[in-house]
């Protein structure tokens, strides 16, 4: 056609402020915790490894992701495992943009592990102590390890659900209760982490809500 380019107008948007709150993000205040910041196309946004800020990720996680929003597949805040991380990851509703906070499983279980061999060397030596008085004592320690022992598999398998079962045990002072009380711990820690992406995901869709604005205005410029 008759159409002539004549100049070209462009910007620089400052995504610092982006930048530098996702880098003091942690999970539980681990080391071994970190933030993710992708655009829809899987390339990253913020990373800690500065080498890797705008490039496409390597992650079939991620990438398995990236296919999903090209399909237009909605998404809810999710936890997943990817070797020894746990990540934990929301696309935003506004961009497709994915956040994501990943943390070391050994971070998160910790304190499950050695309560359970604790408690689990304490547990067979109550056991061998209560066998020669009988049944009734025996049961009442083996009843409750099998109530928590159930709720740990259920964490193991990421099933954030509410689960009673082993809150009665939260008052006892014994190993029971600490264990039932480490257990209800990790499962907040998670549930913590889920709402800290969702929290962090609004705010970056308020983030490239304001950089569209900014785009438009130069664009009508």
């Amino acid at each position: 056609s008759d159409t002539t380019i004549v100049g070209v107008m462009t910007t620089n948007v400052n995504v610092s402020l982006l930048t530098s709150t996702l880098s003091t993000i942690k999970v539980l205040d681990s080391d071994n915790s970190y933030a993710l910041l992708m655009d829809s196309n899987g390339s990253y946004i913020y990373h800690p490894d500065e080498n890797k800020i705008g490039t496409n990720t390597e992650d079939q996680i991620f990438k398995d992701v990236v296919s999903e929003i090209k399909e237009g597949k909605e998404f809810d805040t999710t936890v997943t495992v990817d070797g020894d991380y746990y990540i934990c990851y929301r696309v935003s509703p506004l961009n497709n943009w994915i956040l994501a906070l990943a943390i070391k499983q050994d971070d998160v279980l910790a304190p499950v592990n050695a309560m359970t061999r604790n408690t689990v060397i304490i547990t067979i030596i109550i056991i061998a102590v209560l066998a020669a008085i009988g049944f009734l004592f025996t049961s009442s320690i083996i009843n409750p390890i099998k109530e928590i022992t159930s709720v740990i598999k259920k964490t193991a398998d990421l099933d954030m659900s509410p689960e009673a079962n082993y809150h009665k045990f939260f008052r006892k002072r014994d190993e029971t209760g600490e264990i039932s009380r480490a257990i209800h711990q990790m499962r907040t820690s998670f549930r913590e982490m889920m709402s800290q992406v969702a929290h962090n995901s609004e705010n970056i869709s308020e983030s490239s809500k304001r950089l569209n604005d900014i785009t438009n205005i130069v664009n009508d410029n």
